[in-house]
């Protein structure tokens, strides 16, 4: 017997704790129960859409920690997407993710489109900086230094200096 509407779970299901579990297993299972997830078949009731938010970050990280960048940007593109359509104009959370979405984009191998990418998101991020906190690219550069730091993984850090700074500066 299915359960009744009031027995149904009416809450976004992606909360920290769920994410902090997909975290924690092993990159190709948890991009396999990413995947389940944001292809699980909901009711218009239970249809939160930032639960598929999160999952796409969450996508976008593991792809990203996979070495599969051109793949990651897509979920960072729609993770953006997703913000400038629902959160307000000028929102740290958006800034956070165009920057992660202009150093996935440096790390593509299409060069020459993600390029493009990269420095579309590093201007806009820059710009929403500006606007929010003020303070000019140094404050935007101590704020997101761990990110650009992170980005040492992939990359020599004379490289990835002059990719920041091509983007960023």
């Amino acid at each position: 017997m299915p359960p009744k509407e009031h027995d149904r779970v009416h809450y976004p299901l992606i909360d920290a704790e769920m994410q902090s579990e997909l975290m924690a297993t092993p990159h190709m299972e948890r991009l396999e129960l990413i995947n389940e997830l944001l292809d699980q078949e909901v009711d218009s009731i239970q249809d939160y859409q930032g639960d598929k938010y999160q999952l796409h970050i969450l996508k976008a990280i593991t792809l990203d920690g996979l070495e599969q960048s051109s793949k990651a940007l897509l979920e960072w593109e729609t993770a953006v997407d997703f913000a400038e359509e629902n959160f307000p104009q000028l929102d740290e959370v958006t800034i956070a993710l165009r920057v992660q979405a202009a150093l996935c984009s440096l790390k593509c191998s299409n060069r020459n489109t993600a390029k493009a990418w990269a420095k579309r998101h590093a201007e806009k991020a820059l710009e929403m900086h500006k606007l929010l906190f003020g303070g000019g690219k140094e404050r935007f550069f101590k704020r997101y230094q761990n990110e650009f730091v992170c980005l040492l993984g992939s990359i020599s850090e004379a490289s990835m200096l002059v990719n920041v700074q091509a983007l960023f500066g």
